[in-house]
C-alpha cells in the first residue's frame, strides 16, 4: 500500500483578498495575494478584471496575460495557459521587454511539463534563464533554475535535480531573495525526502521553516510544516507527525491558503488511518478532496482520491477502491504526473493481489517499476519488488518469490543505511511498518531450508546485539548489509536491469510526445514505432519473469546421486575397516517426507531404509525454530532437540543397537545441514552421550582410511586484535599458547610447534605454513559468510587481509597432507553453493578437496573465550590417544558435565562453571549447546 503524502511547493501569502478593485494595479496585487495563497479562482477573477482595465497598455497587459497563464497552469487548464502564455510572449517581444519575454518562457516551460514534453520544458526554461542571466537577474533566474530541477526531477535524473536546487539556492542567496532562498530549501527537502534520503530532508525542511518565520510567512510555514508531517510519518514517528500536520492546517486557515489547508487535511486523513481511526480518516480525505476539486487542483484530487482507495481497501470494500484508483490514475495521466501513476500502480497492484488477480497485479508492479526506473526512488522499487514477491509466492512459484523479495530488502537496507545520521528512535521507527518485508523473505527462505540466507535477512532487523567477542561478527551495521545473490539469481538481475533501461529510454520518449498535440507526420510515425517498442519491452518482462520462474524451479535440491546410491551396499566394508562402531547413516528430505538409510559394517546385511512422516516444510521450520534457541544460551531448545530426535533418530533407533554402533558417519541433506545432532536429546540426554557424530561428504572419502599420525606438529595462526572493522579476540593468544609448545621448557602447550599472531599471520604466511612440515593447522580468527557466493566469504588474517573462499579454492593453498585443520573460527562449517542447506560444507569442503584428511569447522558464531577452552580440551583428549571422533565427544561431554567428565584445573584453563552476563539466572557454564554443539568434525575421524 501507497498512501499519497502531498508534498507542498507552492508560494507565499501576503495578506487577505477582496473584490476586484477600480484599476489594473490593485487587481494585479489582489490577484497576486490570492494566488500566493493557493486560492487560484480568486486569482484569475482579480487578474481577468486587471486585464479588461490594463487594455492598450502593453507592458501591464502582457504582465496580466503571463499570471493567467500562471494560475491557468495551477489549475490544470493546460491549453489555456499555453495559449495565454504564448500570447505574452508574442507581446513581450514586440514590445522588446526581456523581463517579461523571460516570465513568459518560464510558464511556457512549466506548461510543457505538465504536458509530459520534458524536452520542450527544459528548452523553453534554459532561453529564460539565458535572458535572466543577460539581465542581471538573480532572482529570476534562481526561481527559473529550481524549475529546471523540478523537470530534471520528474525525468528521475536526481543528481542533476539536486545539483541544480543547490545552484538555484545559491543564487537566491546571491541576490539577497529570502522568498527564492526558502522555496529552494523546501524543494530540497522534497528531493532528498522522495529518495528517501530523510535526515537530509529534515535538515532543508528545518532551514526554509526558518526562513519563512524570519519573513512572518505563515502560508510558508504552513507548507513547510505540512512537509515535516510528511517525513515524520515516513518515519513512522506519527505523534511529531500529528503536531506538525495541526501547525500547518492552523496556519494555512489564518493565512487563507486553501491549498495548503487541503494538503493538510490529506496528510491529518492518512496518520488518522494509520492509527486504525478509519472514519475520521475518511472525513479528512474528503474535505481535502472537496477542496481541490474547488480550486481546481487535479494532481492533490489524484492524490487524495489514492488516499480513498487506500481506505476503502482496507474496510473492504473493494468495488469503492477500485474505482477510486482508476479515477487517480486517469487524472494523473491525462496531466503526465509521472510519480503519481507510480503510486497508482501500485496501489492497484496491491488491490489486485487481494481480489486474487494475479496476472493484474504482476502488470502493475512491473509497470510501476518501468515509470520508477533502474535507479529510481528507492521508495517505489522496493515497494515494486515487494509486491513482485508477494504475487510469485501466491502462485507458487517461490524461488522466484525470494529473488524479487531479497530486491526489495536491498533497497529497503540502502534507505536504513542513509537514515544513520537521524535519532535512533526515528531510524526504529521507519522500520516498524516495513518488517513484515524481511520476515515475508526470511519465511520463505525457511520453507525452502535455505537457513543461511534466512538468518542474513532477519539479522537485519537488529539495531543492537550481544558481543562476547564473537568469532566471525565484524564492526558491520545490519543496516549496510545486504541479502546475497546466489549465483543463479544474479545473473537475473542483471538482466532485468538490462531490460528495465531500455523500458526507462523508450517510455521516457513516448511520455513526451503521446502527449504533444499536434504531432507532426514525422513525429506520428515515431511515435508508433515507440508504441511497438514499448509493446516489446513489456514482452521481454514477462519472458523474463517466465524465464525467471522456469529456472528457478528447475534447480535441483541436492538429493543423493545415483552413483552414491549404487556404492551404498559397497560401503560396509569401509565400515568395518573404521572399527570403533562406525555406521552410516543418510537422510534425503522429500516434499512429503524424510527418508533415512543406514549401512552397517556387515556386507551381508542389506542397506536398512526407514522413513519418518515429516513433511519438507515443516520439517524446516522445525529446524528454524530448534537452530533460534540453539544460538541463544538463554533459551532451552530441549523441545525442538526431542522432536527432531523423533524424526532423524528413533526411526533407526533400534537398528543401531543392534549394529552395536557407536560412531554415526552422516550424510545430512539439505536443510539437515545446519543441524548439530549430537545436541539431538531423547528425554534422558543428548545424541552425544551415546554417539560420536562425523560428518559423511564425497569430499572426505579419499582419506577416510589413512591411518592416523599418533604425533603431531602444530602450527597456529590467530587474530587477536581489532582490525579491519572486526572485534579483537582477546582469547586468541592464549588459546594458541595451551595448544603450542614453543620449546621443551614450555610448561604449556599440547603439541610443538610455531605460532604466528596478528601480524606476523598473514595469507603469504598460511601458504608457507601449509607447505611446511606440520601435521595440524589450527586458524584462531574471524570468518566472515555470506550465503550465495564464495567471493564474499572470507578468512580474516592478522594483517586484516580478507582471505575469500574463491582465493582458497584457486590459488596455492595446498592442505595435502594435513591430519587437521582446525578452523576456531565462527561459521566455517557454513558454505556458499546453493542456499539449501547444500552451503554448510564450504571451507570444511575446500580444505578436502585440497587433500586436508580432516576438518574441525563451526556451524555458528561462537564466543571466543568458550571456543578456547573448547579448542584446547580437543587437543589433550587426542594426545590422550583418543581418535579424532571421541577426541570432541569427549570435550562436548566435559562441557555438558564437567564434575563427570574431568575438568580441567584453573590453571590449564579448563571447564569452569562460569555464568554468562546475558543469562544471570542461569548457573550451567558452558552446558548450553550454545558453546559445544556448533563444532563439526567433517572427513577422516581415527
Amino acid at each position: 500500500m501507497i498512501v499519497s503524502l502531498v508534498w507542498l511547493v507552492a508560494g507565499c501569502a501576503h495578506g487577505p483578498a477582496s473584490l476586484p478593485g477600480d484599476s489594473w494595479a490593485q487587481d494585479e496585487e489582489a490577484g497576486q495575494i490570492a494566488f500566493d495563497a493557493g486560492r487560484y479562482r480568486e486569482a484569475e477573477r482579480f487578474w481577468r478584471s486587471g486585464l479588461d482595465l490594463a487594455r492598450g497598455e502593453a507592458g501591464p497587459e502582457t504582465r496580466l496575460l503571463v499570471k493567467l497563464a500562471r494560475v491557468d497552469e495551477g489549475m490544470g487548464r493546460y491549453g489555456e495557459a499555453r495559449r495565454h502564455a504564448a500570447k505574452a510572449l508574442e507581446q513581450a517581444r514586440a514590445i522588446e521587454d526581456p523581463v517579461l519575454e523571460a516570465a513568459a518562457l518560464r510558464v511556457l516551460g512549466l506548461v510543457a511539463r505538465r504536458l509530459g514534453e520534458p524536452s520542450v520544458a527544459l528548452d523553453y526554461l534554459r532561453r529564460s534563464r539565458q535572458l535572466a542571466q543577460r539581465l542581471g537577474r538573480l532572482d529570476e533566474e534562481g526561481e527559473t533554475v529550481r524549475y529546471l530541477a523540478l523537470v530534471h526531477q520528474d525525468l528521475g535524473e536526481d543528481a542533476e535535480a539536486e545539483r541544480l536546487y543547490i545552484e538555484a539556492l545559491a543564487l537566491s542567496r546571491e541576490a539577497g531573495d529570502r522568498w527564492g532562498e526558502a522555496r529552494a530549501l523546501n524543494a530540497l527537502g522534497g528531493l532528498h525526502r522522495l529518495r528517501a534520503e530523510y535526515a537530509d530532508a529534515l535538515t532543508r525542511y528545518r532551514e526554509s521553516l526558518a526562513r519563512r518565520e524570519d519573513l512572518g510567512d505563515r502560508a510558508g510555514q504552513a507548507l513547510v510544516h505540512g512537509n515535516l508531517c510528511l517525513l515524520y510519518q515516513n518515519l513512522q514517528d506519527r505523534t511529531t507527525a500529528i503536531g506538525h500536520c495541526e501547525r500547518s492546517l492552523a496556519l494555512a486557515r489564518a493565512a487563507g491558503s486553501r491549498s495548503v489547508e487541503a494538503n493538510a487535511h490529506n496528510n491529518l486523513g492518512i496518520i488518522y488511518q494509520a492509527r486504525g481511526e478509519y472514519r475520521r480518516a475518511l472525513a479528512a480525505y474528503r474535505r481535502s478532496l472537496r477542496i481541490k476539486e474547488g480550486l481546481p487542483d487535479p494532481a492533490g484530487a489524484a492524490r487524495t482520491l489514492n488516499n480513498i482507495g487506500d481506505l476503502e481497501r482496507r474496510l473492504g470494500r473493494t468495488e469503492r477502491a477500485l474505482a477510486a484508483h482508476e479515477r487517480a490514475l486517469l487524472i494523473r495521466e491525462e496531466i503526465a504526473d509521472r510519480p503519481g501513476q507510480i503510486t497508482s500502480h501500485q496501489n492497484l497492484g496491491v488491490l489486485s493481489l487481494q481480489l486474487v488477480h494475479y496476472d493484474e497485479a504482476r502488470d502493475h508492479f512491473l509497470r510501476a517499476l518501468t515509470l520508477a526506473g533502474s535507479d529510481g526512488r528507492a521508495e517505489a522499487v522496493w515497494r515494486a519488488f515487494d509486491g513482485l514477491a508477494q504475487v510469485h509466492a501466491a502462485t507458487g512459484a517461490v524461488p522466484t518469490a525470494v529473488f524479487f523479495g531479497k530486491l526489495a530488502v536491498n533497497r529497503l537496507q540502502g534507505i536504513r543505511r542513509d537514515l544513520r545520521a537521524l535519532d535512533p528512535s526515528l531510524q526504529g521507527g521507519f522500520l516498524s511498518d516495513k518488517e513484515g518485508v524481511y520476515r515475508r523473505l526470511a519465511g520463505l527462505l525457511i520453507d525452502e531450508g535455505r537457513f543461511a540466507e534466512a538468518q542474513q535477512v532477519l539479522a537485519m532487523l537488529k539495531e543492537d546485539e550481544y558481543f562476547e567477542f564473537l568469532r566471525g561478527v565484524p564492526d558491520a551495521d545490519p543496516r549496510s548489509t545486504r541479502a546475497s545473490l546466489t549465483r543463479v539469481e544474479a545473473p537475473w538481475w542483471e538482466r532485468y536491469q538490462e531490460i528495465q533501461a531500455q523500458a526507462v529510454a523508450i517510455g521516457a520518449q513516448y511520455s513526451e510526445l503521446v502527449r504533444k498535440e499536434p504531432l507532426t507526420p514525422a513525429e506520428e510515425v515515431r511515435l508508433e514505432g515507440l508504441e511497438r517498442d514499448l509493446d516489446l519491452v513489456e514482452q521481454g518482462y514477462r519472458a523474463l519473469v517466465e524465464d525467471l520462474r522456469a529456472t528457478l524451479a528447475a534447480e535441483g535440491r541436492g538429493e543423493f546421486g545415483d552413483a552414491e546410491w549404487r556404492a551404498l551396499p559397497g560401503f560396509s566394508g569401509t565400515l568395518a575397516q573404521l572399527g570403533h562402531g562406525a555406521v552410516l547413516l543418510h537422510y534425503f528430505v522429500t516434499d512429503d517426507r524424510l527418508r533415512l538409510l543406514l549401512t552397517g559394517p556387515d556386507p551381508n546385511t542389506p542397506v536398512l531404509h526407514r522413513e519418518s512422516p515429516v513433511a519438507r516444510a515443516e520439517l524446516n521450520q522445525l529446524i528454524w525454530s530448534y537452530r533460534a534457541k540453539l544460538v541463544d544460551p538463554c533459551q532451552d531448545p530441549a523441545p525442538e532437540a526431542r522432536a527432531l530426535h523423533r524424526h532423524l533418530i528413533e526411526p533407526v533407533a533400534e537398528d543401531l543397537h543392534a549394529y552395536g554402533a557407536k560412531t554415526l558417519m552422516v550424510y545430512l541433506d539439505q536443510s539437515l545441514r545446519y543441524l548439530p545432532l549430537a545436541a539431538l536429546q531423547d528425554g534422558d540426554g543428548f545424541l552425544v552421550d551415546d554417539y560420536a557424530v562425523v560428518i559423511y561428504t564425497a569430499a572426505g572419502k579419499v582419506n577416510l582410511l589413512a591411518p592416523p599420525v599418533p604425533d603431531w606438529r602444530v602450527a597456529g595462526l590467530g587474530t587477536s586484535a581489532a582490525v579491519g572493522g572486526f572485534s579483537p579476540l582477546p582469547a586468541v593468544r592464549d588459546e594458541l599458547d595451551a595448544i603450542v609448545k614453543l620449546d621443551p621448557a614450555d610448561l604449556r602447550g599440547v603439541w610443538p610447534g610455531v605460532v604466528f599472531v596478528d601480524q606476523a599471520f598473514t595469507a603469504q604466511r598460511l601458504q608457507r605454513v601449509l607447505n611446511g612440515d606440520y601435521q595440524v593447522v589450527h586458524l584462531a580468527s574471524h570468518f566472515h559468510f555470506a550465503p550465495g557466493t564464495a567471493a564474499e566469504s572470507y578468512l580474516l588474517t592478522g594483517d586484516g587481509e580478507r582471505l575469500d573462499l574463491q582465493r582458497m579454492k584457486l590459488g596455492r593453498y595446498p592442505f595435502t597432507g594435513l591430519e587437521l585443520l582446525a578452523l576456531s573460527a565462527c561459521e566455517t562449517g557454513l558454505g556458499a553453493a546453493a542456499g539449501d542447506g547444500r552451503e554448510i560444507e564450504s571451507f570444511g569442503a575446500i580444505a578436502q578437496d585440497k587433500g586436508a584428511k580432516a576438518v574441525i569447522a563451526t556451524l555458528w558464531k561462537v564466543p571466543d573465550r568458550s571456543t578456547a577452552t573448547f579448542m584446547e580440551r580437543f587437543h589433550l583428549n587426542r594426545r590422550a590417544g583418543l581418535t579424532k571422533a571421541e577426541a570432541l565427544r569427549r570435550t562436548q561431554l566435559a562441557f555438558i558435565r564437567p564434575d563427570e567428565h574431568g575438568a580441567l584445573s584453573s590453571a590449564a584453563r579448563g571447564v569452569a562453571h562460569v555464568q554468562d552476563e546475558r543469562c544471570p539466572s542461569t548457573t550451567s557454564g558452558y552446558a548450553h549447546p550454545y558453546y559445544w554443539a556448533p563444532f563439526l568434525l567433517m572427513g577422516n575421524w581415527l
